[in-house]
């Protein structure tokens, strides 16, 4: 009798547990963050008689998480490849709405322009198409300029959309150290990772994947994860989480670059082309590729055409004889030194002897200590 109570009594034991995970797994399944549980039961013992094995009723031997290491890295990998090319198309739409409106933008202003030029051409000596054309270069020209505003303006958001995109892998690799310590303290005084901690650990390395492309690499026993970044350095070891720095260039301050602070302090900067996935990627290719681009374009097409058009209406005259003068004023062109210049030279001003060899792409200009050396970006 007493050996039918105390199995009831494990059976009992065994289904209150039961129901307490299925509560669990149904009061948690809309959490993104949360793994399936699932009741793992062994027997409690038994005796061992001349008639046969009676066994003592059922125990719990655990709880298991359904979890799949394969199937988290490829997420993983998806999250960052989605984040890097979103984050790039969040920024294009602001350049593809700049572009694209037909009633703003700088295409349309230059064939406004031509098409007062066609009528003037007709009528040279016409008062009112005159001021047609005049009014179509001041509207040209500020299109130009409102464009080259709204593109150092979208500069400037990038830069500051890296800057929290560095705050918040720091902040999540901090927090991801917090967790190692507490999955090896745990481990070590019961044995087994408890479920949530490890839940919280694969949320945060999944929002990590976000921002910046990563390799984990799981301690099995304790639950506990090293995080590399793509370039192999570590970014999480242990209870260790090193950081990433945002600073402004020393070749250009308006321009945010990022740099890897290890244990010991030390800083060496992050080479862009290293960082392929997360959100960090697309705002450096972002910025590398579609907004150097635009910038440069843009200012090619302003400085091309005001040069060209200045050196046409030179050569002609006013109705009174008098010869003709620069249609556009062009700004003066400035360069900036880099903050890492050792040598003493000094760049008092730089022309252009030839504007029709002038090329979209950024220029480097340095001193040999006799001569100064004009480079295009692809001679870098």
């Amino acid at each position: 009798m007493n050996n039918l109570f105390s199995l009831a009594k494990s059976g009992l034991s065994v289904a209150q547990s039961a129901l307490s995970v299925v509560g669990s797994n149904l009061t948690n399944g809309m959490s993104d963050t949360y793994s399936r549980r699932s009741l793992v039961i062994g027997e409690l013992g038994g005796m061992t008689t001349g008639n046969g094995f009676y066994g003592y009723g059922a125990t719990v031997t655990g709880v298991d998480r359904a979890y799949d290491a394969f199937a988290n890295k490829q997420l993983r990998g998806s999250v960052s490849n989605w984040a890097s090319l979103n984050g790039r198309m969040e920024q294009l739409s602001d350049i593809d709405n700049m572009l694209g409106d037909e009633s703003d933008n700088v295409s349309v202003s230059i064939n406004n322009l031509f098409k007062s030029m066609a009528t003037l051409s007709a009528t040279p000596d016409d008062g009112p198409a005159r001021s047609s054309v005049f009014s179509s270069l001041g509207v040209l020209t500020q299109r130009f300029n409102d464009s080259g505003k709204r593109l150092t303006a979208l500069e400037k958001s990038t830069n500051t959309n890296i800057e929290t995109s560095v705050k918040e892998i720091n902040s999540i690799s901090d927090q991801l150290a917090e967790v190692n310590k507490q999955l090896e303290r745990v481990q070590a005084q019961n044995g087994t990772p408890p479920a949530d901690l490890l839940d919280q650990r694969d949320a945060l390395l999944e929002k990590l994947s976000e921002q910046i492309g990563i390799d984990v690499t799981e301690n099995s026993v304790s639950g506990r994860v090293d995080v590399t970044l793509q370039d192999d350095r570590p970014l999480v070891f242990g209870e260790n989480a090193s950081k990433l720095q945002a600073t402004a260039s020393e070749s250009d301050p308006d321009r945010i670059v990022v740099s890897y602070v290890d244990s010991n302090g030390t800083t060496t900067p992050v080479n862009e082309a290293s960082i392929t996935k997360g959100r960090l990627a697309g705002l450096f290719k972002f910025r590398s590729e579609d907004l150097e681009l635009a910038k440069n374009e843009l200012n090619q097409i302003a400085f091309m055409m005001a040069s060209r058009m200045n050196e046409q209406h030179r050569l002609g005259e006013t109705p009174a004889g008098v010869p003709g003068g620069d249609l556009f004023s062009l700004p003066p062109m400035k360069a900036v030194a880099n903050a890492g210049n050792a040598g003493g030279g000094t760049l008092d001003a730089i022309s252009v002897t030839d504007y029709t060899n002038v090329k979209s792409e950024n220029y480097s200009i340095d001193f040999d200590g006799t001569n100064w050396n004009v480079m295009g970006e692809d001679a870098w």
